[in-house]
């Protein structure tokens, strides 16, 4: 298997890099995002491209022509990234990854992370569309 993690950078894509590397099934596994892994590496190709870079993107993704692609190029807002910028970061990794990974016709799988626990935000850009549990005091959920 052939598999894709975008935001390989961050640490939920360096640690998923890092059980597919003990997995035998995958045979190769390659991902990029604006910073490098938090982690050592041993198996898998990294590559700093950023989010905006569809020309880079759609290259990348063609060249690797993934099998499985785990989407974790979602940007958390004030992070690394204001709110704004990271909600445009997230949209257009979405898009041209995706988009790439369709038009090489050997994409199988795909996994994604969700943006929803974000959308919760008062400084968020989006509006609110989830009915995932909403923090409002700490210590406190509720439903919307």
């Amino acid at each position: 298997m052939r598999v894709l993690v975008t935001g390989m950078g961050g640490e939920l894509g360096t640690r998923v890099a890092q059980l597919l590397e003990e997995r035998d099934e995958v045979s190769e596994i390659a991902g990029f995002d604006i910073w490098p892994p938090r982690r050592r590496l041993r198996r898998s190709e990294f590559h700093r491209i950023e989010p905006h870079d569809q020309e880079r993107i759609t290259e990348f993704v063609h060249d690797f022509a993934p099998e499985i692609v785990i989407h974790y190029g979602v940007y958390e807002p004030d992070s690394r990234l204001g709110g704004r910028e990271a909600a445009e970061a997230s949209e257009a990794c979405t898009v041209h990854v995706l988009t790439a990974a369709a038009e090489t016709g050997r994409l199988e799988r795909l996994a994604v992370r969700s943006a929803c626990p974000w959308c919760r935000s008062r400084r968020w850009p989006i509006r609110r569309s989830c009915s995932s549990p909403r923090r409002t005091r700490p210590g406190r959920w509720s439903r919307r």
